[in-house]
């Protein structure tokens, strides 16, 4: 019996959208530290894995021929995750992430599987960048993930918002939510 993790068909049906709108954008020192040290020439193919919407495919498709904010120790950020918690039950989601996900990843990291493919890690690289969130940004980037995006919630998402919005505001009422991504990039070698 495989323990791969299965996934739902329609997992990020309508989220595109909104991940192209409110996920932040990587910053510009990643794309020259990845073009320096990848040694990118003009030529070649890009394959870029879990890429989203394309975000670094698109910011590096000139240099070729042919990635969650509630996650830290911030009170918002707490009160982000609760809220995804209640919403996630609350609109019968649950089943949205394989209940073995993170026993797979445990067992079979990303960079095992690569290694195991012939890829040679060069090395790790983060970008750590101060960011700033709205509640619209916050929501919107809610809505692009599979978990509790539009087409999830269905009808509640008019009140997922008023609750999102009434619990952060309660813990910064300027309605500015600040942290550090921690963008970042692992570059391999194909064999």
């Amino acid at each position: 019996m495989s323990t791969d993790p299965s996934f739902r068909p329609d997992l990020y049906r309508g989220t595109a959208r909104f991940y192209d709108e409110f996920r932040p954008a990587y910053p510009q020192p990643l794309f020259d530290d990845l073009r320096e040290r990848a040694r990118i020439t003009g030529d070649g193919r890009l394959l870029d894995l879990a890429c989203g919407t394309g975000q670094i495919s698109f910011g590096l498709a000139s240099d070729f021929v042919c990635n969650s904010p509630w996650d830290g120790g911030l009170e918002w950020q707490r009160v982000m995750a609760d809220t995804v918690r209640n919403w996630t039950s609350e609109a019968g989601v649950t089943d949205r992430v394989p209940t073995n996900l993170a026993q797979h990843l445990a067992e079979e990291p990303h960079g095992t599987v690569l290694a195991t493919a012939g890829y040679t890690i060069i090395g790790e690289f983060g970008f750590p960048t101060p960011y700033e969130w709205s509640v619209e940004q916050l929501t919107g980037f809610m809505y692009s993930t599979s978990i509790l995006s539009r087409p999830a919630l269905g009808p509640r998402c008019e009140a997922f918002e008023g609750d999102l919005r009434k619990r952060l505001l309660a813990v910064e009422a300027e309605g500015v939510f600040r942290e550090r991504i921690a963008f970042s990039y692992t570059l391999m070698r194909s064999p």
